[in-house]
């Protein structure tokens, strides 16, 4: 059903621009152009001019209607009470008005705008034996089938107008179905022609494959400044359960894409495979093979990526050079696709359910047009980081429910997009931490019943019109909503680049803003104190709902004459020993100028948590107070910490 609608109520899958770009990366390079030529008979490009005169022409035609309709209304103000020759001449320019609003642009009266080859080969300039080519490519006529025919087909979700938006009359005329419709019908429709010749789809295959990869990795890499990027690469992996290790490893497969930052990856599986006409009426069967050779695949090949760098701490590529990633300890896979699945992407439990997707290590599965728009709204690193935590969460969509991507990423820059954590589940894996409060057991009963994300993405149209047309009505970018002062502290750890920052800024614009203004009144506080009384002063946070996400925030102010390192390293060892007491996989320590106020340096620790004798002792030193349970909940495994400080 999900798939259906998305055909009836989805008129602009995306921003026209965005498509045109698209249209632009996938058809003008110079192999393509030719195999079209070959192919069709002409050019990408010379569809587009075409279309670009039939939407000039489809509004000019509109715009003088409207005119002459405002002309007629305007009339009878003219007339008096009793007929004169001046008012029969009044009727005549009546007559005449409306014969200008509805006959103007044609070859007759239509309810429609019409064209001929003529006009429009010279409103395009391009030679007048192409324009009826292209309009046979994209027109459906009604000579020889009843319109209520076509009627069915769309409300079943098999438009015959997405790959076909003009129609044409028995008499040669046409006319454009909605300006909005030709532009999106480029893509889908020469790709059906080009699969007539076998080395030309070959050819634009793997073109459009590469296409999406590239396209989808420049969009990421830019909010992961510094990060290293991989790109279509082989990697090995185990055949067999024999192979034990990568030097033994002999299965070759290939990786898209892989970002990494500080002890955070980004895999990016891209799919450019297109759902057939069948998926799109939501039949169960042609549907769920494409979903699986898109979404499926894609998150297969991802978390078999996930799985080499979190249990090998690396990848060992064709030419046995070796990508180490030992200290990656975050791995988050996105699932890109060429084509918009809006009302199937974004209900991922019910994939889940159809065995589509397992119920751990969920990808992102979202459109490239849809990931432009987040990477191009996004303010922060750690804005695009904590989106990816959030939508990817098991049960996020059993929670909310939206048609369209974006509605999500909207409801996410408000600050609402956030499921209260499972108790049971937070209590099985960090027994250490207290029990969650009454209130928020009470919001995750409330969050049983559904709640339907209305279409949000007004505000976007809004900013983008007016980013396009500078005349348009000045519109806000959609922002993040968050504490200012959480917000500047994200942005100086950010801009600074301490080790850490990305996990830890993500973490802290994660917590509620009750939260973050607590912590940033405190660091205001120790200050004050420090400023008081010249001795350091130090707090800290505990923050998370399961095992991957916990983490601790601490802060210590130096003090007049003595010097940062002497309170840096203290600061490094309290933060060791908190984050062993309370066994949290994420710590990060600040070190604040009470004078100031500015981040003087940072302590980072990721290090698993486990058994450590000397941490042991340092949580004795600290004299921290550490009752009964919190020892009996250490966890019990092996030793493998990673401490980064600067």
């Amino acid at each position: 059903m999900g798939s259906a609608l998305r055909e009836v109520f989805v008129r602009n899958i995306a921003y026209p621009h965005m498509v045109e770009d698209e249209l632009s990366e996938l058809f003008d390079h110079p192999q393509i152009e030719h195999d079209c030529r070959t192919v069709l008979g002409f050019t990408v490009a010379d569809i587009r001019r075409v279309f670009i005169a039939l939407r000039d022409l489809h509004r000019e035609a509109w715009h003088a209607r409207i005119a002459a309709i405002g002309r007629l209304v305007e009339l009878p103000e003219s007339i008096g009470d009793e007929p004169t020759d001046t008012e029969h001449d009044l009727i005549d320019r009546a007559r005449t008005e409306w014969a200008e609003a509805w006959g103007r642009s044609g070859t007759g009266s239509t309810m429609l705008p019409t064209f001929d080859d003529t006009v429009v080969a010279g409103r395009a300039a391009v030679s007048p034996g192409v324009v009826p080519a292209i309009i046979d490519l994209f027109a459906v006529s009604f000579e020889h089938r009843e319109p209520g025919e076509a009627a069915e087909e769309f409300l079943t979700g098999n438009s015959p107008f997405r790959t076909r938006p003009i129609l044409r009359a028995a008499d040669g005329s046409y006319a454009v179905v909605h300006e909005a419709l030709p532009t999106h019908a480029i893509r889908e429709r020469v790709e059906q022609q080009l699969r007539t010749n076998p080395g030309a789809w070959n050819t634009y295959q793997k073109h459009r494959g590469d296409y999406l990869e590239r396209a989808a990795t420049a969009l990421i890499q830019p909010h992961l400044p510094g990060c290293r990027t991989h790109c279509a690469f082989d990697y090995f992996i185990p055949a067999n359960s024999t192979e034990n290790s990568p030097a033994e490893y002999t299965k070759l497969v290939e990786g898209d894409g892989l970002l990494v930052l500080d002890d955070i990856a980004i895999v990016i599986e891209a799919k450019a495979v297109a759902l057939r006409p069948g998926s799109r009426t939501g039949k169960p069967g042609p549907l769920q093979l494409d979903l699986r050779r898109m979404v499926s695949a894609a998150s297969e090949q991802g978390n078999r990526m996930r799985d080499r760098i979190l249990a090998d701490h690396g990848l060992r590529l064709r030419d046995d050079t070796w990508i180490d990633l030992a200290d990656v300890r975050e791995v988050h896979v996105l699932a890109v696709t060429l084509d918009d699945l809006s009302g199937i992407a974004t209900i991922t439990h019910e994939m889940v359910n159809a065995g589509l997707l397992t119920q751990d290590n969920l990808p992102w599965v979202v459109c490239l047009h849809d990931l432009r728009v987040v990477t191009e709204l996004v303010d922060r690193p750690a804005e695009l980081l904590l989106y990816l935590r959030r939508r990817t969460e098991r049960d996020l969509t059993q929670h909310f429910r939206a048609v369209d991507e974006l509605d999500y990423f909207l409801h996410f820059l408000a600050g609402q997009l956030y499921v209260d954590p499972d108790p049971a589940l937070t209590r099985r894996e960090l027994p250490q931490l207290p029990l969650s409060n009454a209130a928020a057991r009470r919001r995750r009963r409330q969050r049983k019943q559904v709640e339907f994300i209305p279409g949000l993405t007004a505000d976007i149209d809004d900013w983008y019109r007016y980013q396009l047309d500078p005349s348009a009505e000045p519109a806000e970018k959609p922002r993040m909503h968050a504490d200012p002062a959480a917000l500047e502290l994200i942005d100086t750890l950010t801009t600074n680049r301490f080790p850490g920052w990305l996990s830890m800024t993500t973490a802290l614009l994660g917590c509620s803003d009750t939260t973050q203004h607590d912590f940033m009144n405190q660091l205001a506080e120790l200050a004050n104190a420090t400023r008081a009384d010249n001795n350091s002063h130090s707090t800290g946070i505990i923050g998370g709902s399961r095992r991957g996400n916990s983490c601790l925030f601490a802060a210590m102010t130096s003090t007049a004459g003595k010097p940062t390192e002497a309170y840096l390293r203290r600061l490094d060892l309290y933060v060791r020993a908190k984050k062993h007491q309370m066994q949290l996989d994420h710590a990060l320590g600040i070190l604040i100028d009470p004078v100031t106020g500015a981040v003087l340096a940072t302590v980072y620790d990721n290090g698993i948590p486990g058994p450590d004798s000397d941490l042991e002792q340092l949580v004795i030193d600290f004299g921290l107070p550490d009752p009964p349970e919190l020892r009996r909940h250490r966890v019990r495994g092996t030793t493998d910490r990673r401490t980064t400080t600067k």
